[in-house]
């Protein structure tokens, strides 16, 4: 999976969760070591320049030219959720599946409180968990 390829299937770059983390590594961002990831769809397109400079420079990875999606590393630095414009969300390097339902939510929280995001907050069922390939 290129960037090319995410560009043209942000979709199925969100849930082909494995393929993804090694495309993250190539974009040259830090990954821990986490082996579980998953998926959300926010159901809305998103502004990624917004979304960026809203949450902070400091936590985003963000290189439209380079990689097509943001790179967000939460506060604690794991796991990272990488934000797609068409408003999938997926979740790299988490430890658990509770790991990865709190990154989507808090997520989507801090961009709802941006006023980025104006959909419902996820609901636990409907995030996808996967188990990543070493």
């Amino acid at each position: 999976m290129d960037p090319q390829d995410i560009r043209e299937d942000p979709a199925g770059a969100a849930t082909d969760v494995s393929a993804l983390r090694k495309t993250v590594v190539e974009f040259e961002e830090d990954i821990a070591d986490g082996l579980t990831g998953g998926y959300y769809d926010l159901g809305t397109d998103l502004n990624l320049n917004a979304i960026a400079i809203g949450m902070g420079l400091a936590n985003i990875k963000y290189d439209p030219e380079t990689f097509p999606a943001i790179v967000y590393h939460l506060d604690d630095g794991r796991p990272t959720v990488i934000i797609f414009e068409d408003g999938h969300l997926s979740v790299i390097d988490a430890d658990s599946a509770d790991a990865v339902q709190e990154a989507v939510t808090i997520t989507a929280e801090r961009m709802g409180e941006l006023g980025l995001y104006q959909g419902d907050a996820p609901v636990e069922d409907d995030i996808a968990v996967t188990e990543i390939d070493a």
